[in-house]
């Protein structure tokens, strides 16, 4: 019973840290466009990206800068992967699918990486997964699928979607391989170390990319605005840096299975702060489609299952 205690506050941590990623769609969408009133000259998303990762990485490296390298070169190159998979790879793959396809569909398929993080570790790490895991992990998808369609949109067709739709995929399957690697770096590494090594291979990987995109890493002109500046630094140390570093202590904790779970919040507090900062438009089927995530949330984090 005490460590169950104990535990649960290792579950708030996580909704605090999804309830922050729900708010990140906010914060880009205002760094996109310059500004709430939508008039200013916006960052593309490959700067945004690459300029929360330097600031997140700067604040890391402040932290913890005795250890550079890892132990051998294995790891060294699982910490490679770990900043592609869950960093440049990631958000690339989420950001150009919008280019695409419609961004509900995007919304709904990355909602779906709880699913495919549960499949992967049950395929490869032999995880037993209950009926009530599966069913509620089913009706939270179900409910994202009523808070994203909230507006009346739909799934759009073609060759440009299905484009659109695979690089979506790319990014479900990018974060649910990141999800399945961390775990074995556990028991080597603090998770300070972890969370700056990815930052840093996520952030090199970031630059190369901007400059073959023939981007400017620091426009003076948009960056010089308050509004765009706060919220790159929210991106970048709450979101970034305080998020990740407390997204692996959780899953160290908890498990794989249980941390992503918790990722159906994500649009759920989207919906809501888009209202309240954006203005977009309250809607009844938003609601239910909350209440359904919710509780398909409980069902599926309840069910006693396995914490791996």
């Amino acid at each position: 019973m005490t460590q169950q205690k104990s535990l649960i506050w290792y579950h708030l941590l996580i909704v605090l840290i999804v309830s922050i990623w729900g708010t990140t769609y906010v914060s880009t969408s205002i760094l996109l466009h310059g500004g709430i009133d939508r008039q200013g000259e916006g960052l593309a998303p490959l700067q945004i990206y690459t300029l929360r990762s330097i600031i997140a990485y700067a604040g890391l490296l402040i932290a913890c800068h005795r250890q550079l390298l890892a132990k051998s070169v294995r790891d060294e190159l699982l910490f490679i992967v770990l900043g592609l998979t869950g960093g440049t790879v990631y958000y690339l793959c989420e950001n150009t699918a919008v280019i695409y396809t419609d961004v509900s569909n995007v919304s709904l398929i990355v909602a779906s990486i709880p699913v495919a993080t549960m499949l992967l570790s049950a395929a490869i790490y032999k995880t037993r997964l209950r009926l009530t895991m599966i069913l509620g992990s089913l009706i939270a998808l179900s409910g994202i699928a009523c808070v994203i369609f909230a507006d009346g949109a739909k799934l759009s067709g073609g060759i440009d979607s299905f484009w659109g739709d695979l690089l979506a995929f790319g990014a479900v399957i990018s974060w649910s391989i990141y999800s399945l690697i961390l775990p074995k770096l556990f028991d080597k590494y603090s998770t300070l170390f972890i969370t700056r090594k990815v930052f840093f291979y996520g952030m090199l990987s970031a630059v190369t990319a901007l400059y073959l995109n023939d981007l400017p890493l620091f426009p003076i002109e948009t960056l010089s605005k308050p509004i765009v500046l706060g919220n790159l630094l929210y991106l970048g140390l709450i979101a970034s840096l305080f998020c990740f570093w407390a997204f692996n202590i959780g899953m160290a904790r908890i498990g794989i299975v249980t941390t992503n779970n918790y990722g159906y919040l994500t649009p759920v507090v989207t919906f809501i702060s888009a209202i309240v900062v954006l203005g977009d438009d309250f809607t009844a089927i938003g609601v239910i489609g909350v209440v359904i995530t919710l509780a398909g949330l409980y069902l599926a984090q309840y069910s006693k299952s396995p914490t791996t």
